[in-house]
């Protein structure tokens, strides 16, 4: 019973059908009662009671035969419990069943007899490994791990297992953790707004990978982190009417992240309604430059740089702070809106060697904004972004599953809505069937808040808002902030709160900077890398995924969850619909994705913890309505802006006069962590009452009194290629930086550092560390000592810090 209350459907599955074993085979051995011998005696003769009772044996052989396969990738003793258990089964099957007509043969009885003995030893030893660890004994117990579960990292699998742990060992490991309890939620809403970077929100937010970030990455042209960024005299004015200190005095050659309404008086409701830079394919891979991230400002705008406040966007800060916020989401492609939007309706932009398949023909392949019925071409004669489009999108994936689905949105979309891209939308939309109107029809938000309200929203929605609500510059954040305040509270107001997860991201950076660039695949991985068609040298670059979104999840189950950790982008809001359809039995699988992302690109489920559901209602700051024409009825706050301020919205670039501290402030505070491990923060883990400490350049724990400092916090280094290749390095933070050892000592000397992996276990109940050579997790025990043990019994809470 408690295997099936924690979720462990291999314990649960292996306690309770060898419990109906002997349950079974006392009912038929006991005379009387059932009469099963009685009757088969009378009815078959001795002989014909003893083959029954043989296939009954050989039946539970087949079982344990397919149990003892799913070990596995434990370890060696369990593996063996398993044969032979299964072994015992087996003789004693064929001892029944080879008898001389009123006994089973005793010599097979006794083989039998043997195999129960050695199972019995193992039963007992695997459970006295389970105690007899560094962690509660002097004296260890040795456990040998299978080399393959050894090998891979990737799953907490090589554990050691007591009883009756022992038995749920490889479902811990394996199974998919909270696949049942999704079907929690009946009612899931996607929210995409436009062109807006996650540094440019929230860097200065606490607790996330911003301002403070202890990896950022150092530019191999300059030497300097990524926050230092190159400026001179060569840089292009851009539309929109920059003022005249555009370009950078002779004496200043770099241009750090800066306030936009540094200047004060009205300049940060001016700076609402300014404009960056370009989210266009050339400038966003110009600003990556090769993986150095050093051109924000040289190839895109000074005023890419800028970011905003809490003070500036108060809505957005609580509503991610409310919840849950994603601090590793990415947009899908280094590109513009189409490209993103496309990616997040079909999983797909039609890269050749994607599992579209690269064919024009299909349209494609998606690298800028294009509505004409035909292909552009690039400098080296390639063509790409032809339309129509015509491969298969989620929405007709939702149908085919019969999951109830809409499009929400009004006649002002601002084109946001790419499916009308789509040849077979086209087509729908002519012939008026049903998928136009899901897909295609003007019903309005206010439609949505009226279904939200009454319960009657599909299982799932899309919100594709006004364009002058979008936040695409000069759109501004604050209009933005009302339509996602109307959104969210619609949600939460409305009778299906408690089981409804509203997510909300952005299509892409739209020219504000990022200094976060997410892992990409090798460049021979198909699909992902391709001729650069604006290049005329056809220069081979990646696609996506790009830089850092805001991005947060609005549901009972993420009431206060702190910080998302996990690699993400506009795939995984597919892979999570995916994920939700399996678990309540309408199953669908996106063919159109490319395996890569597939592979490497998180689900988003750790997101939830659904051991804890809270349908409380948090306050949301109040903004003004958004503006409108008192003619037409459109919104139109971002004219007014611009109408007020004659136009002389943006603002100084603040060249000369940049200080490192100041300007790379962050408000201080801690997030709670969710999700596998990144790097980018600094961390305190806690267990037991305790936090480990690094004082006096030594690991141990302090009281967990919930007060931090630089000698309770760690850095880790990620030392993987590909996302979810969970291997780090852990350094102490301060100003002298020590590494943990195997044997959990520190040292300063990188190469002797230990490498671990570090996962979320979900549903709340914590992480683990494993030091991967020894496969061992780092233990906290409630008397403050740090161990290494082979079982991974700990709950390590992991605390994001900003001090």
């Amino acid at each position: 019973m408690w295997e099936m209350a924690i979720g462990n459907t291999f314990g649960a599955t292996t306690l309770g059908s060898y419990g109906a074993y002997w349950i079974s085979y006392a009912i038929i051995q006991t005379p009387g009662g059932f009469h099963i011998m009685d009757t088969l005696v009378a009815n078959e003769g001795k002989s014909g009671y003893l083959n029954t009772l043989g296939l009954y044996e050989v039946g539970w052989f087949i079982f344990t035969t397919i149990m003892a396969f799913m070990t596995t990738k434990s370890t060696v003793a369990f593996f063996s419990l398993f044969v032979a258990l299964d072994l015992t089964y087996l003789f004693a099957g064929l001892a029944y069943l080879f008898n001389d007509g009123s006994n089973p043969s005793q010599t097979l009885l006794r083989i039998d007899g043997a195999f129960g003995i050695i199972t019995a030893f193992l039963a007992w030893y695997n459970a006295y490994a389970g105690i007899a660890d560094e962690s509660n004994s002097f004296f260890v117990t040795p456990v040998i791990h299978f080399p393959w579960s050894a090998e891979a990292p990737l799953t907490p699998a090589s554990r050691r297992a007591s009883a009756p742990q022992a038995l749920a060992l490889a479902a811990v490991a394996a199974a998919p953790a909270l696949a049942d309890d999704l079907t929690s939620i009946k009612h899931i809403v996607l929210f995409m707004q436009e062109n807006r970077a996650f540094d440019h929100y929230f860097g200065t937010m606490a607790g996330v990978r911003g301002f403070q970030d202890p990896n950022v990455h150092v530019s191999n042209n300059t030497g300097k982190s990524v926050f230092h960024q190159p400026v001179n005299s060569s840089m292009l004015t851009v539309s929109g009417g920059p003022t005249n200190d555009y370009s950078p005095p002779k004496n200043v050659s770099e241009l750090m992240p800066w306030y936009l309404g540094h200047q004060g008086k009205d300049w940060p409701e001016r700076a609402q309604c300014m404009l960056a830079g370009t989210n266009s394919w050339q400038q966003n891979h110009a600003a990556w430059n090769n993986g150095n991230i050093d051109r924000w400002a040289l190839n895109n705008t000074p005023y890419s740089v800028g970011y905003f406040k809490r003070s500036d966007v108060p809505v957005h800060f609580s509503l991610a702070e409310n919840f849950v916020v994603g601090d590793s989401y990415f947009e899908s492609q280094i590109a513009s809106t189409d490209p993103n939007r496309v990616t997040w309706f079909s999983g797909s932009i039609n890269a050749n060697g994607s599992s579209v398949g690269g064919d024009t023909d299909l349209g494609g392949a998606v690298l800028e904004n294009n509505r004409e019925p035909y292909c552009l071409k690039g400098k080296d004669g390639a063509m790409y972004s032809c339309r129509p489009l015509h491969w298969k999108t989620v929405p007709e994936y939702l149908s085919d599953a019969k999951i109830d689905w809409k499009v929400w949105q009004n006649y002002d979309n601002f084109g946001d809505n790419t499916l009308v891209e789509w040849r077979q939308y086209q087509v729908a939309a002519k012939n008026k069937t049903d998928l136009a109107h899901r897909a295609l029809a003007y019903s309005g938000l206010d439609a949505f808040y009226e279904a939200a309200k009454n319960g009657t929203l599909p299982e799932v929605s899309y919100i594709v808002g006004p364009e002058y609500l979008s936040e695409h510059p000069p759109y501004t954040p604050q209009d933005g902030a009302w339509l996602q305040r109307k959104v969210a509270e619609a949600v939460m107001n409305g009778k299906n709160w408690n089981q409804t997860a509203l997510i909300v991201s952005y299509d892409e950076t739209g020219g504000w900077a990022d200094h976060v660039m997410a892992p990409h695949a090798s460049r021979d991985t198909p699909g992902e890398w391709l001729n650069d068609p604006f290049d005329a040298s056809g220069t081979l670059r990646p696609t996506g995924p790009g830089f850092r979104l805001p991005f947060y999840i609005i549901s009972p189950y993420t009431r206060n969850g702190g910080v998302f950790t996990e690699v993400s982008s506009h795939e995984s809001q597919t892979l999570f619909l995916e994920k939700w359809a399996k678990a309540i039995g309408k199953p669908f699988h996106v063919k159109e994705m490319n395996k890569w992302r597939r592979e490497h690109l998180s689900d988003l489920v750790n997101a939830f913890d659904f051991s804890k559901k809270n349908t409380s209602v948090p306050h949301v700051p109040k903004v003004p309505t958004a503006k409108k024409d008192p003619i037409t009825g459109t919104y139109n706050g971002a004219w007014q802006c611009l109408l007020k301020f004659k136009g002389d919205v943006q603002p100084k670039v603040p060249y000369g006069e940049q200080d490192a501290h100041k300007t790379l402030e962050t408000e201080k505070g801690v997030k709670k962590v969710r999700g596998n491990l990144t790097e980018g923060r600094y961390l305190s883990f806690s267990s037991s009452g305790h936090r480990l400490s690094h004082a006096s350049n030594k690991l141990q724990t302090v009281k967990d009194n919930g007060d931090y400092s630089k000698k309770q916090l760690f850095v880790i280094h990620w030392q993987g290629t590909e996302p979810k290749d969970n291997r780090y390095l852990i350094s102490t933070a301060g100003n002298s930086t020590q590494y943990l050892t195997s044997s959990l000592k520190l040292t300063s000397h990188k190469n002797q550092a230990a490498s671990f992996s570090l996962y979320d276990k979900g549903n709340g109940k914590g992480h683990s560390i494993q030091e991967l050579s020894s496969h061992k997790y780092v233990q906290l025990s409630s008397q403050g000592n740090v161990s290494l043990s082979g079982q991974d019994n700990g709950h390590i809470s992991v605390v994001s810090v900003s001090l």
